[in-house]
């Protein structure tokens, strides 16, 4: 996990490795540590000297997972996990211009003693939980639009909950604090109803941009991070004039990008390394 994809590949490894730790009901710190060295693709761990480890390595890696084993054991869930690493699709009813297809890939959903049922969302983040990341959370059009799906289904769902971990990469210390669950965070319908409406009109303009401009040209670049950042792998893109967009597509793989894919990618990824026990 290092280069520029550092943390994306370390956040995608911790996914896996809690896929296979919620997959059982008791703990197993064993299980999720193989799930995440064959995440990483590095079997053997700890052979690197301190002074050469590198932020969201597979040793740093290794420390979150075993800390995070500590502060949530299975044996102490309140809550019963009936969906794990799960795709997910419906079709969203009820907006202004009739229904769209909306998929996700799902962290876990989880069932309450009291028969309320959540959304469970892994946030692996430099930041630290505060208020302030807590309210923006709760207005999250991912986890909203999760439990659009849910009740599309025909399923219950509740609301979400936030699992919360914190990654110091400058120290790479990791501490209990660090770990945090938030939620229950309620989902009214009319907070569904806006979230489908403000998504319809987000599909109009991708179709209008595409006649108007097409998939092959910079599309307009709006400074309003909280609702979008344009890749840093993109950003030449944006420096550079037109006439050399052909030669940096060259250094880029082109495929579609299929939700549906990545998470059967990660449901054979996890029984490899269940495979390798």
């Amino acid at each position: 996990a290092q280069g520029p994809d550092a943390k994306r590949d370390a956040g995608a490894a911790l996914h896996l490795a809690l896929d296979a730790w919620f997959s059982q009901p008791a703990s197993d710190v064993r299980a999720a540590l193989t799930a995440l060295r064959g995440a990483m693709d590095e079997p053997t761990a700890g052979l690197l000297a301190p002074t050469t480890r590198q932020p969201r390595d597979l040793p740093h890696m290794e420390r979150i997972v075993e800390e995070y084993a500590r502060v949530f054991p299975r044996e102490q869930d309140y809550f019963r996990v009936v969906r794990n690493e799960a795709y997910v699709e419906a079709t969203i009813d009820g907006a202004p211009e009739g229904g769209f297809r909306w998929c996700a890939i799902v962290d876990r959903k989880i069932v309450l003693p009291d028969g309320s049922a959540y959304i469970m969302d892994t946030k692996s983040t430099g930041r630290y939980f505060d208020e302030s990341f807590a309210k923006l959370s709760s207005l999250s059009d991912q986890l909203i639009g999760n439990v659009a799906i849910e009740r599309a289904n025909g399923e219950r769902c509740d609301g979400f909950f936030l699992d919360v971990v914190h990654i110091e990469d400058r120290s790479q210390v990791v501490k209990p604090e660090h770990f945090r669950r938030h939620g229950p965070v309620l989902v009214p319908e009319w907070r569904i109803e806006r979230w489908a409406a403000d998504v319809q009109w987000t599909l109009g303009e991708i179709k209008r941009l595409e006649a108007a401009r097409g998939v092959d040209k910079p599309w307009p670049l709006y400074h309003n991070w909280a609702y979008g950042r344009p890749d840093k792998t993109f950003w030449p893109f944006y420096e550079q004039p037109v006439e050399l967009h052909e030669s940096l597509k060259k250094g880029f793989e082109q495929r579609p990008w299929s939700p549906k894919q990545v998470a059967e990618e990660r449901r054979v990824l996890r029984a490899m390394g269940k495979l390798s026990e």
